[in-house]
């Protein structure tokens, strides 16, 4: 039961201090929530361990749900204690954005896979985050073992090496689109490549 709680503490959780005080913590906590923090926290009480900190989604009560950080820890570390002390911080906007990115990222990759065209992503410093399926026909490689690795390692012949690498940073340095051809080898199978390198 809640023995204690501040003004902070009731904004988050969106109730009043007459109702949070003899109510159980966990009522507070989502459906979805309660038994991990149940456990975690239970933990903590039979000092298994010092402490727990992780995120919660609150329930609505007539108010917005929030995603809340939590660190719960005992006042004292000999095992002598008649309470737990929640520590609370808003992490709604934070997670949302999360979320949110991810899903766009998803929504992304699935985009460029259904494309008919070889698509390799790179991330700003021009390492290889991630290869459609036709891409991988084309060079016969998995995306596994293109992940992580240079644009550089893309070995274009001589004559048009540093063009390719010019190319690359009006891209990765600039945000220009640039266009670029030539036969390029990569592990070991030769091709001509006609390329399109687009700021993302």
């Amino acid at each position: 039961s809640i023995v204690e709680v501040n003004d902070a503490s009731c904004t988050l959780l969106g109730r009043s201090r007459s109702v949070l005080i003899g109510s159980n913590f966990f009522d507070c906590v989502d459906e979805s929530e309660q038994q991990t923090v149940r456990e975690s926290i239970a933990e903590v009480a039979r000092c298994e361990r010092a402490s727990f900190t992780g995120r919660v989604r609150t329930r609505s009560d007539g108010g917005p749900a929030r995603w809340l950080g939590i660190q719960v820890h005992a006042p004292s570390a000999d095992g002598h204690f008649d309470f737990l002390m929640v520590q609370m911080r808003d992490r709604s906007e934070r997670i949302e954005r999360e979320t949110s990115d991810t899903s766009a990222l998803r929504q992304a990759h699935d985009v460029v896979d259904a494309s008919l065209d070889a698509i390799i992503q790179f991330d700003a410093s021009g390492r290889v985050i991630a290869a459609n399926s036709k891409f991988e026909q084309f060079v016969t490689s998995s995306a596994t073992s293109l992940v992580g690795r240079n644009r550089s390692e893309i070995s274009f012949v001589p004559e048009v090496a540093s063009d390719w690498l010019d190319k690359c940073d009006d891209t990765f340095v600039h945000g220009r689109r640039s266009e670029f051809a030539g036969d390029a080898v990569l592990d070991g199978v030769g091709k001509h490549f006609d390329v399109t390198l687009t700021p993302g």
